[in-house]
């Protein structure tokens, strides 16, 4: 399916600060709220809208910055970045396991390999599950590639260094 301009208005969201709050935002994007707050300010684009189990899910691209918004019911409900996401004024895309470490304050619950690949001789993709932290992180060739981030109602938690 071919992408579907939803905003007339040539926006650029790499004007953004793409701040992560664990479990609540990343950037100005909130989760549990509606994509229609955001359609304008980030010019998203509609990407994909399949019916699914009674509920209507709904994918969007932001303009100018590599990040994807997905929706359940009009409602933010996953934000996937390949960009930018900025944890303690730090942007951890392309960070090794040893620094994601130390700026998340955590170590992950879930460790796994992934081999999506039909080369034989590339590497396999490490997925990072954060569960408190509502993240799940991609690494290929011992760098972050893409943070994937949600909302956890069961664990509202702040990594260390972010104290009110």
């Amino acid at each position: 399916m071919m992408a579907e301009d939803v905003s007339t208005e040539e926006v650029d969201g790499a004007a953004f600060q793409w701040d992560w709050v664990p479990n609540e935002r990343l950037g100005p994007v909130s989760f549990r709220t509606p994509i229609a707050d955001y359609t304008k300010m980030l010019g998203l684009r509609l990407e994909h809208y399949p019916e699914v189990a009674g509920y209507k899910e709904s994918h969007f691209k932001v303009s100018g910055v590599d990040i994807d918004i997905y929706t359940q019911d009009g409602l933010v409900d996953t934000i996937i970045s390949r960009e930018v996401f900025m944890c303690n004024d730090v942007n951890v895309i392309e960070s090794s396991m040893e620094e994601l470490a130390e700026i998340l304050g955590a170590e992950p619950d879930e460790n796994d390999e992934l081999d999506l690949s039909e080369d034989d001789e590339a590497a396999p993709y490490q997925v990072l599950d954060y569960h408190a932290l509502g993240i799940q992180v991609w690494l290929l060739d011992g760098k972050v590639e893409s943070v994937s981030c949600s909302h956890d109602a069961e664990a509202e938690v702040e990594p260390e260094g972010d104290e009110a």
